[in-house]
């Protein structure tokens, strides 16, 4: 249960179907809509040695 105003469906596999609700629509950038929500991440990559 969801009160997103977006959903998106998933369809790539055969065997079944996926619906999940979306906060906005994936391109709500172009559309210019905004938030009051900001999220911010940092992903860090490294190289580990396996010896």
């Amino acid at each position: 249960e969801s009160d997103a105003p977006w959903w998106v469906v998933f369809t790539e596999d055969s065997e079944g179907v996926c619906i999940e609700p979306q906060t906005a629509p994936p391109d709500a950038q172009n559309l210019g809509i905004t938030g009051e929500d900001y999220i911010e991440a940092l992903f860090v990559f490294e190289r580990l040695d396996m010896d």
